[in-house]
């Protein structure tokens, strides 16, 4: 039935998200493993190529990427599974959520060391074997990895520049996101006010035609007042009143004619 369709199909996205944090683990570790400078068996690795830091973190951005997607999956499904299920889901999906939470912060720090790495390996002081014997001084292409002073310079500049460019990347990346939440939060206040203002016009109307009824009620009720003041006099009263209507509206006419 479906709930069987459902259980197994959570179950999969479940087995999946589990391999891929352990790729994820393990390749955070193999990228932890190349920062670690001070090591005693510590040896630079290369440059380019998959075996690079700049890969490896690229690596373990794919896979906290397709974390990200298995648990939104699981937070889909999970709405259509019965009840109980549901809440064993839910459950889990909030501890997946916080995990990678966790492991995007140990990676954004990873980063800042595989890059500080990096450029630590570019700007490696001289060693022993740098220094000539005759002269006592630094050889101009004496390092080991066979650059002179001028060379090395440059590199170091240019290093220094890529990273400003990346943070000056990622303020950016961070801005666009904030004015595209804001622009979201602009569009649903503006729709919002012109649900409101709806409202406040029907109220409007509404009250518009509630006066005007009441207004006509009130009419009725003093004419009904009226009519039953004028029934309770006597007759000798009401001739009074009539003979009394008749000279008022005699002389009014008799006013206007003069």
């Amino acid at each position: 039935n479906n709930s069987n369709i459902m259980t197994t199909l959570l179950q999969s996205y479940d087995d999946e998200y589990q391999d891929v944090v352990r790729q994820l683990r393990t390749a955070m570790t193999e990228l932890r493993n190349t920062c670690s400078r001070d090591a005693p068996s510590y040896s630079p690795p290369p440059a380019t190529g998959p075996l690079s830091r700049v890969q490896r973190v690229k690596a373990c951005d794919m896979l906290l990427s397709k974390c990200r997607e298995l648990t939104s999956s699981i937070e889909v499904e999970m709405n259509d599974a019965i009840p109980a299920q549901r809440s064993l889901w839910k459950e889990k999906s909030a501890g997946y959520k916080q995990a990678l939470f966790e492991a995007e912060k140990d990676l954004t720090r990873l980063k800042r060391d595989a890059s500080g790495a990096d450029r630590d390996d570019l700007l490696r002081k001289s060693t022993g074997d740098d220094i000539d014997p005759l002269t006592g001084e630094p050889n101009q292409m004496g390092n080991a990895d066979g650059l002179d002073v001028e060379t090395r310079k440059q590199r170091t500049e240019l290093a220094n520049n890529t990273n400003k460019l990346q943070e000056g990347t990622k303020t950016l990346r961070v801005a666009e996101r904030i004015l595209a939440d804001t622009e979201r939060l602009g569009e649903d206040t503006s729709r919002e006010l012109v649900k409101q203002r709806e409202t406040l016009v029907n109220i409007g109307q509404t009250t518009a035609d509630i006066d005007g009824e009441v207004s006509e009620a009130r009419r009725i009720v003093n004419q009904m007042h009226k009519a039953v003041s004028y029934t309770h006099l006597t007759l000798p009263t009401k001739r009074i009143v009539e003979i009394v209507v008749v000279a008022v509206s005699f002389k009014k006419k008799k006013n206007r004619k003069a």
